[in-house]
């Protein structure tokens, strides 16, 4: 009996170590470098939004210091109470902290980048540059990422107050 109380042990101590394993290593640094956005190929006074075949709306906001901000994805139906969270502050208290939620942009005449972490729940998080083109100020078309490619059209919502860019992750 003894023998298999230690046997027990010994493969919990193992799991465990392998468990932990998979979660050792540090974070994915961001490619893309922050800079300045001062053009005018994209408004940034409100989010950049798209439908998914789902039904989710997912959110990103643009800052002129080159952050983004992930503004998570809702249903339509959840969107006013997503809106009130960005306006009365909760979304950025709840997002500060989180990596996930933060990134870098580029435009560089009628092209687009980002660059933000990803979670996969199991480890360190991977950074994601994705890539297309502007389409006009309120529109632009994501159709490469360095996880494959994509088939994404973003559109321009007007929207004020934003959240807060102020993040401790890019500097």
């Amino acid at each position: 009996m003894k023998d298999y109380k230690i046997l027990v042990l010994i493969s919990g101590v193992i799991l465990i170590a392998n468990y932990c394993s998979c979660q050792i290593g540090s974070d994915d640094r961001l490619s893309l470098q922050k800079k300045p956005y001062n053009g005018n190929e994209l408004k940034i006074d409100g989010y950049y939004y798209l439908p998914d075949i789902s039904g989710n709306i997912t959110i990103y906001f643009f800052y002129r210091n080159g952050i983004l901000l992930y503004g998570t994805g809702a249903l339509p139906s959840e969107l006013p109470n997503l809106e009130k969270s960005f306006k009365d502050g909760q979304f950025y208290s709840e997002a500060k902290d989180d990596k996930t939620f933060w990134g870098v942009f580029n435009i560089d005449s009628q092209n687009i980048q980002f660059d933000k972490w990803y979670s996969d729940d199991i480890g360190p998080l991977r950074t994601s540059i994705r890539s297309g083109e502007i389409l006009n100020d309120t529109t632009f078309y994501i159709s490469k990422s360095s996880l494959g490619n994509e088939d994404e059209t973003y559109h321009f919502k007007q929207f004020s107050p934003k959240p807060d860019s102020i993040t401790q992750f890019i500097p």
